[in-house]
């Protein structure tokens, strides 16, 4: 049939085809064994009585239609024996109804799948911790970045053992109209050479990138890309550890784990989890273990789906309320400045059994607090003097 009609079908279809144009069961069209093949045995139906009514099977159907009703009740009310109403309720099954008798109880009910029995057994890591260290939203060219924390953060990683660094977008701080008087770099030459100038570059370090929004204004305003443009550059100088895989979103399998680096549009959301949350619910071909979004310069991370997904903190500041225009835009409040150093441990068969996330936080202002009396702002002295219990 489905050569025929040029699309699938299923059993399910037919019965319910057949049952709207009120024929009888697809099982009365089925050829009948030949003479010479061995018969089927006789079902109790057929051998005990062949030819109940089909009208007590309506009623039959009618009476647990809007839930289960007991087997005894159901004798009642169909005046039957016992015996004769369960061979009522097997001819019924057999002509596709959805007859479910249990408990002593009779309902119209789905059949349920076959429970998959799973082994109890929990499959052992294979193989010593991986890491990898993350570097968001950096914008060299901006006056506002953090060189001395990316510089100190990169350092650290590179003393755990992290030879590899992940950047999920925005190298650059771009030509941003807003952005003119908020950089100390002016242009892709003069922010690549901050970027070459700054980023550290150790034995066996590799930078692994894509580019945001900021980057791909020089695409929108001369047609270069930002990502060929630094390795060129880079390139030039002497150096091979910067690698570009894509604009706004790459996956890679890095340390046995897929990590999806992704680069949004738009402002942050109240609860900061939620774009997290709506991509973690796209995934279909490819679901990553772990997802790296860059952009909003906050700290954030849930794990929807398996999915361990991080919004990820940035090295660039704010320069106080009068500062960057761009950041006061995000309406995420101060951003989050700082790295992540990622760990894990896989499984034989590629399972993420073991994650830890290690974030390294700067601050724009790194100052001792001070705890005031707020009636009249005097220092709070701590003595050990007890406070007198009340009797």
């Amino acid at each position: 049939m489905e050569a025929e009609f040029k699309f699938p079908i299923t059993p399910d279809g037919m019965r319910g085809a057949f049952t709207r144009h009120k024929a009888p069961s697809p099982a009365n069209f089925l050829k009948r064994p030949s003479v010479t093949s061995k018969p089927a045995p006789a079902s109790p139906v057929e051998t005990a009585a062949p030819n109940l009514p089909v009208e007590d099977i309506r009623i039959l159907m009618a009476a647990v239609k809007r839930g289960p009703v007991p087997f005894a009740d159901l004798c009642d009310q169909m005046d039957m024996s016992p015996s004769r109403l369960r061979m009522l309720i097997s001819q019924a099954r057999e002509g596709g109804a959805l007859l479910h008798e249990e408990h002593e109880h009779v309902a119209l009910h789905s059949p349920a799948e076959e429970v998959r029995v799973q082994s109890p057994s929990v499959a052992p890591i294979a193989g010593d911790w991986k890491q990898v260290g993350v570097a968001s939203d950096i914008h060299f060219g901006s006056k506002w970045i953090r060189r001395d924390a990316l510089v100190d953060c990169i350092h650290y990683f590179y003393e755990q053992g992290v030879r590899d660094i992940l950047h999920p977008g925005d190298f650059v701080d771009g030509v941003y109209r807003h952005s003119l008087f908020e950089q100390s770099h002016v242009g892709l030459e003069a922010q690549v050479r901050d970027a070459y100038e700054t980023l550290p570059q150790l034995p066996g370090l590799k930078y692994t990138c894509i580019t945001g929004n900021h980057d791909e204004t020089f695409a929108s305003a001369n047609g270069v890309d930002v990502g060929t443009y630094v390795e060129t550059a880079f390139a030039k100088y002497g150096r091979n550890d910067v690698k570009f895989l894509g604009r706004r979103s790459a996956y890679l399998n890095i340390h046995g784990a897929v990590v999806h680096m992704w680069h949004p549009g738009g402002g942050g959301s109240y609860a900061k989890s939620y774009g997290l949350q709506k991509k973690c619910e796209s995934y279909t071909a490819i679901k990553p273990q772990i997802l790296l979004a860059g952009h909003w310069h906050f700290y954030a991370s849930v794990t929807p789906r398996g999915i361990h997904a991080i919004a990820c903190p940035t090295f660039q500041g704010n320069g106080g309320r009068s500062g960057s225009e761009f950041g006061n835009s995000l309406k995420t409040g101060a951003p989050d400045i700082g790295g992540l150093l990622l760990r894990w441990r896989l499984t034989a068969d590629g399972t993420l059994r073991d994650f830890q996330i290690n974030r390294r936080s700067y601050f724009e202002r790194e100052e001792p607090v001070d705890i005031h009396n707020a009636m009249d702002a005097e220092p709070l002295e701590i003595t050990d003097q007890r406070i007198p219990q009340r009797r």
